[in-house]
């Protein structure tokens, strides 16, 4: 958006196939209005490292429990992982590079963030533990969430954690009129419909 190659009130289906027809825009998406849904609602993940290809293909099989676009919000890590997929396909076209690429230049590298990786497994030996309703140890809890990766599939120590946000926080990933549009208060249009899970 920075640079001129999304467009927030642009609709999906000008970056990717799949979506003819579509109201839903990259603002939607940003605000968790699109109307796809979340995990009760859509197939399921999959295995392995993230794919753009197969992220669209997985998310179009979610219902569209919130309808229409930007009439209510809902939190959706199925839209997000759409973003990313968008943001795949622009990159490629206009930079050559895809969504992990683009994060590393654009976040990874000017954070110095040197933990911050994709989790594409549970097998970094210093996972913070997980716990089920008891409080008590789930050595299974930690799964693979690379199939998410735009939509938080990653992982890091608490150092790097911080330093994301104080990044933010200084305009080190982009500039502050840009920066500033993240904190904007979004209000949905109002008469959803709605059928969620």
């Amino acid at each position: 958006v920075q640079e001129g190659h999304l467009d927030l009130d642009e609709t999906i289906d000008h970056y990717i196939a799949g979506y003819a027809n579509t109201t839903i825009t990259i603002r939607h998406l940003l605000d968790h209005q699109s109307g796809i849904s979340h995990y009760s609602d859509c197939p399921g993940g999959y295995s392995g490292e993230w794919n753009a290809a197969e992220s669209i293909e997985v998310v179009q099989g979610c219902a569209m429990c919130v309808t229409p676009p930007g009439a209510g919000t809902w939190y959706t890590t199925f839209g997000t992982t759409l973003l990313g997929a968008i943001i795949e396909a622009v990159g490629l076209d206009e930079y050559g590079q895809g969504f992990i690429s683009l994060y590393n230049e654009w976040i990874k590298n000017p954070g110095n963030l040197t933990s911050l990786v994709p989790a594409f497994d549970n097998s970094d030996p210093n996972l913070a533990q997980g716990h089920d309703e008891d409080g008590d140890p789930d050595p299974g809890y930690w799964d693979d969430i690379g199939w998410k990766l735009p939509a938080g599939g990653f992982i890091s120590n608490i150092n790097d954690f911080a330093k994301f946000g104080v990044g933010v926080m200084e305009y080190t990933f982009l500039d502050s009129i840009h920066s500033n549009m993240m904190w904007v208060t979004q209000s949905s249009n109002g008469g959803a419909n709605v059928q969620c899970d």
